[in-house]
């Protein structure tokens, strides 16, 4: 109960909220607070899709924000490096062939020795 009513630091949004459009009421908070409202049904229902559209949109955002700041992290320290033609590099191919022990799998290859560059 305690995970899916806190709210998550990538979405803004418990995961309670993002599933019923609503925060969850949990064991004797019905006998301090009563919220029910007396709406028609079409009203409540309009007024649930609206909040749930407004929650995934701006859940949507945050996390596309939060996967920024993780690439940027992860990236920090990255050198970007430019080979040449005619420079020996290695290949890395980890894909694993039928009948191969991942065991005995090496998956750097070469060396190669650049011929064009794309």
């Amino acid at each position: 109960m305690a995970y899916r009513s806190v709210a998550h630091a990538s979405t803004g949004y418990s995961p309670h909220y993002m599933q019923h459009g609503r925060e969850m009421t949990l064991p004797g908070e019905f006998l301090i607070k009563n919220d029910l409202k007396g709406l028609p049904v079409e009203e409540h229902v309009k007024q649930l899709k609206h909040r749930l559209q407004e929650a995934f949109s701006e859940a949507f955002r945050n996390s596309s924000k939060s996967a920024e700041r993780r690439l940027q992290t992860t990236n920090k320290d990255r050198k970007l490096r430019n080979f040449r033609e005619g420079e020996m590099v290695y290949l890395h191919d980890p894909a694993l062939r039928p009948g191969d022990a991942k065991k005995w799998h090496h998956p750097w290859g070469g060396p190669y020795q650049i011929k064009k560059k794309i």
